[in-house]
This record gives C-alpha cells, sequence and structure tokens, in this order.
C-alpha cells in the first residue's frame, strides 16, 4: 500500500458505505466500471477511496432503475448533459414498457378472473351499439361464426370501427363477430323493421 494506508477502504468497508456488495464491487472492477484505487499484489486484496464513493453510488442508482452496464458505462464516460440525456431516455423506455404492461395486463386478468370480463353500460348505450352491428348477424347453420356478436370492454371505440362509421359509446367496443356462447341468437328487435 501507501505511505497513508487511511486514506484506502477495504472492499467490505467500501461495499458497506456504497450500497454495493463486494461481488459486485469485483464485477464492477472486471467490467472496468470500477476499478479500485489499489490493489495489493500478494494478497489481490482491493481498496477504495472514499473518492471513488460517489461514482459507486451513482453505479448502484443507475443499476437499479434497471440500466444496462453499456449504459452505465456510457453515462459516466460522458459529460453532465450526456449522462443526463442517457438517463431521461432509459426512463422513457421504463415507462413505454411500464404502459405495454399495463395494456397487456388488463387482457390477461381476463382470463384468471371474471370480474374484468364484466362492465355496466346503460341498457340504452348497448342496445344502440349491438343494433348497429346486428345487420351483420345471422341465423344461418351455414356460417355460425355470424350468429352471435363478440363485445370486448375496452374504453375506447377500435379503430376498425371507427372507420366504418360505427358510433359506440366509449364504454363498449364492438369488435368482431362469432358464434353465440351456448346456441344463444342474437335476435333483430321487432321494432327495427328488420
Amino acid at each position: 500500500m501507501t505511505d497513508s494506508e487511511e486514506e484506502f477502504l477495504t472492499i467490505g468497508a467500501f461495499a458497506r458505505s456504497s450500497g454495493l456488495t463486494p461481488s459486485a464491487l469485483r464485477f464492477y472492477d472486471d467490467c472496468a466500471l470500477l476499478v479500485p484505487a489499489f490493489i495489493d499484489a500478494k494478497s489481490g486484496y482491493r481498496y477504495y477511496t472514499r473518492a471513488q464513493a460517489k461514482r459507486a453510488n451513482i453505479i448502484r442508482q443507475l443499476r437499479e432503475i434497471g440500466m444496462s452496464l453499456d449504459k452505465v458505462a456510457s453515462a459516466l464516460d460522458g459529460d453532465g448533459a450526456a449522462a443526463v440525456d442517457i438517463v431521461d431516455r432509459h426512463v422513457d423506455e421504463l415507462a413505454a414498457r411500464a404502459r405495454a404492461a399495463a395494456e397487456a395486463a388488463v387482457s390477461i386478468r381476463r382470463l384468471f378472473d371474471e370480474k374484468y370480463c364484466t362492465a355496466t353500460v346503460s341498457a340504452a348505450e348497448f342496445a344502440s351499439a349491438v343494433e348497429q352491428v346486428a345487420s351483420a348477424a345471422g341465423t344461418s347453420e351455414e356460417f355460425p361464426v355470424l350468429r352471435g356478436v363478440l363485445v370486448e370492454v375496452d374504453g375506447a371505440l377500435s379503430p376498425s370501427l371507427r372507420r366504418i362509421g360505427i358510433d359506440c359509446p366509449p364504454e363498449v367496443s364492438l369488435r368482431s363477430a362469432r358464434p353465440a356462447p351456448l346456441g344463444l341468437e342474437l335476435r333483430r328487435s321487432a321494432h327495427s323493421g328488420r
């Protein structure tokens, strides 16, 4: 070591002060992200200085938000503005993935729990929405797929229905036809004249 041994912290002491584990410090040494200030040639012990604590803290925090090692290295090697830009882009990517996961979870929940398959819509709104697609349904055994209407509740009108001009309430999306469950048939209302 050097004459001023009190400047150096053992890997264990530095790990405790930085919030990183000794194995993580060894790994970051191998990756050249956080190289010890001194390595004893005989014992192989790694020693760090307090001045390295800031870098260790940055690495720990970036890894805690799921940043990859190559992005961590880029953030550490760049200037402050570039590092902030890397962090901002990473957070934007995380937010996009979180939104996609939340959207996927809606469909996944429906597979596990029946309460996610139901919604409350006024009778008038529902009747209006069904009436708009009733002409596409039929009772023919030749085309069983047209014997019912699939109603998906998702809070937004599907783009394909917007294109053909169907005006549904925002609580109901009528996306596609399918066979009616348990042999039930969609009957046209007598008052509609159809």
